[in-house]
């Protein structure tokens, strides 16, 4: 998905990184080759990897959130948008997490869900990609 830095990314990383240690169990080994399956673009086995640690921490929001990336790359939107609403659930101030939804959405030509997103994450911090926000404005018809 597109990535932008930001002051609220820098915050849901933060918030991630206390994760981690406040709850061990992120750090299990199903979600450790889960991320090595991910960067090698196996994403069938990070999304079977990512599915087992979150049975046994369904609270981390990482896995989620990793895992809605997986099924993006797939062109599997409807289970992406699932993990990212699931991710956000558990970590509502992570402006990066609606990008990304937004980024999903628009994927999907759910343009005024994307609009939501995109003014969500921009509210909150979020560095914007100008070639996503032109090519939303294109798409959709509106400017905002």
């Amino acid at each position: 998905m597109m990535k932008a830095q930001s002051t609220a990314t820098f915050v849901c990383a933060a918030a991630l990184i206390a994760a981690f240690w406040l709850y061990p169990a992120a750090g299990n080994e199903s979600y450790d080759r889960a991320e090595s399956f991910y960067a090698q673009s196996r994403f069938d086995e990070a999304i079977a990897e990512l599915t087992d640690s979150l049975a046994y921490d369904p609270y981390d929001s990482r896995a989620y959130f990793l895992r809605a990336n997986a099924y993006y790359n797939k062109a599997d939107f409807t289970h992406a948008l699932e993990d990212l609403d699931a991710g956000l659930s558990l970590m509502p101030e992570c402006a990066q997490a609606y990008y990304n939804r937004a980024v999903v959405y628009y994927s999907s030509q759910e343009y005024d869900r994307a609009w939501e997103d995109v003014l969500r994450a921009s509210s909150m911090g979020y560095v914007l990609d100008p070639i996503f926000i032109e090519q939303l404005k294109e798409d959709s018809g509106r400017e905002r």
